[in-house]
């Protein structure tokens, strides 16, 4: 029972500004209380013993130990951990295997180092709790997905949880208060299955986006490989931004990356600081192709939002957030949130095929069809494109004297169209609506259930949710934790 703030103010102190300390810190004992952890009952799943170390020394599958101040004491929690792939716990040259079914709070490990024990805590408590919900008509499955705090002063993972609710891995980044992307599983044409996140290394002022490295994993989550684009002629190796990357074989990748330039913007007297988007394809160590938005002028033209071209700040007037390939003829699709508009760009040539959406549609599309800071574009089998539609009240504000779209203050939608590329039109259109809004971030794929799952990016009141073809709910994630927000949630009937 956690006692009134009121009682110990009487017994310790006079201080109004003691006792409103006070009953904070018991407020959020209570909460803690009331999320269950300090309810969770201890349990050692593996003594390890070894002859000598310190901290410094001990690796848990190959990472060091994060030390956090927790109303215990502190803690030693390791920056990964994995239920479906043996755990190495090392110091020195001795190493220990831990193996477990799942990861739960209250697990930990003791660790004898030179006769000295820490308790290494393997559950990531920041995660709160959350509940899964979920029909009996769910399939069952694996769900990836990156948790972080927006500005990334707490711990970020990349998370693997099954439909029923077990934890089976998770990594951190190790490199503190930066953030973890865009986790993902992909099946190579042999066969063989990869892992991969983004990894942020450091900010890009003033926007705070993220820079870093695509980390690809094989299928027990050893790290082999870390990719940034290469140099060309025209810049520098550039790090990965954190909003999209394609692997399409062990050395072939799509990757992306902004920048900071200076251009001169149509109808501007002087040049105008913008955010340049670059898409770069590798293939066995070579830039088979490299598309720069700056080379289109055409583009500053269609942004709704983030662009003041005679602002001494730097204008993001894409804001670049998706990609993806055309199945009928290998075409490239992008997605732009500021313009909210996707663009179809030749493969070769870069030229622009079309656009979808915003100043520059080409498809005549009505009010009720127009998206708002849409992400996440794919292609259905049937060929049809697909986008989650954020309908940002904050984008449609600002738009909808430039670019009417219909009314939407309360939730975002699944947007799938089928277009008649020749005809410059829409030959159908469906629609799902949402229960929740996501303001920035989330997505919509289709599972291979033929199901959709779907992530709610900037929301705090809902993690992820699973739909059929007909909009039912089939499925929901949510975290009791509203600090952390997802950029991507992808569901996986198998992790082979």
């Amino acid at each position: 029972m956690v006692p009134k703030a009121s009682n110990l103010c009487k017994l310790f102190s006079k201080s109004a500004w003691w006792c409103v300390g006070l009953a904070f810190g018991l407020f959020m004992v209570s909460v803690l209380w009331g999320l269950g952890w300090w309810a969770s009952k201890p349990h050692e799943i593996a003594h390890l013993s070894f002859p000598s170390g310190s901290l410094d020394s001990l690796l848990v599958n190959g990472g060091h130990v994060r030390e956090v101040l927790w109303a215990e004491g502190v803690l030693h929690i390791p920056y990964s951990f994995s239920a479906l792939s043996p755990n190495t716990v090392s110091v020195g040259d001795v190493t220990h295997t831990v193996h477990v079914d799942k990861i739960k709070p209250g697990d930990f490990i003791s660790i004898e180092m030179g006769g000295k024990t820490i308790k290494l805590d393997l559950f990531p408590r920041l995660f709160a709790q959350y509940q899964i919900k979920k029909k009996k008509s769910a399939a069952p499955g694996y769900l990836l997905f990156s948790l972080f705090e927006g500005h990334c002063h707490f711990p970020s993972f990349g998370v693997i949880m099954h439909t029923n609710g077990n934890l089976l891995y998770y990594r951190d980044n190790e490199t503190p208060k930066r953030c973890v992307s865009d986790f993902k599983k992909t099946k190579l044409p042999s066969g063989e299955v990869v892992f991969s996140l983004m990894e942020q290394e450091k900010k890009m002022p003033p926007f705070n986006y993220w820079y870093g490295s695509l980390l690809i994993l094989d299928e027990k989550f050893n790290l082999i490989n870390k990719v940034k684009l290469l140099p060309t002629r025209k810049h520098p190796t550039l790090d990965v931004e954190n909003h999209e990357s394609l692997i399409l074989d062990k050395n072939h990748f799509i990757l992306s990356s902004y920048y900071h330039t200076e251009q001169m913007v149509p109808g501007e007297e002087y040049p105008s600081r913008v955010v340049g988007v670059i898409i770069q394809e590798i293939k066995d160590g070579n830039v088979i192709f490299e598309w720069d938005s700056t080379d289109y002028p055409q583009l500053y033209s269609t942004c709704l939002n983030n662009c003041n071209y005679q602002d001494v700040s730097y204008q993001d007037y894409l804001h670049f957030n998706s990609l993806a390939i055309d199945p009928k003829d290998n075409h490239f699709v992008l997605s732009f949130g500021s313009s909210s508009s996707i663009i179809k760009i030749h493969r070769q040539t870069g030229a622009i095929l079309w656009t979808l959406g915003g100043l520059q549609d080409d498809y005549a599309l009505t009010p009720k069809q127009r998206f708002a800071g849409q992400h996440s574009v794919s292609f259905l089998p049937s060929g049809e494109l697909m986008l989650f539609d954020n309908h940002s009240s904050a984008l449609t504000k600002i738009s909808n004297t430039r670019y009417p779209t219909e009314r939407l203050d309360h939730f975002s939608r699944i947007l799938i169209f089928q277009l008649d590329e020749q005809k410059r039109r829409v030959k159908r259109f469906k629609q799902i609506e949402l229960p929740y809004l996501a303001n920035t971030m989330g997505s919509v794929y289709l599972t291979e259930n033929n199901t959709f799952i779907v992530g709610y990016g900037s929301s705090r009141s809902m993690l992820a949710q699973e739909f059929n073809q007909k909009g039912k709910l089939l499925l929901s994630l949510k975290l009791l934790n509203p600090m952390y927000s997802s950029y991507r949630v992808r569901k996986y009937s198998s992790l082979d």
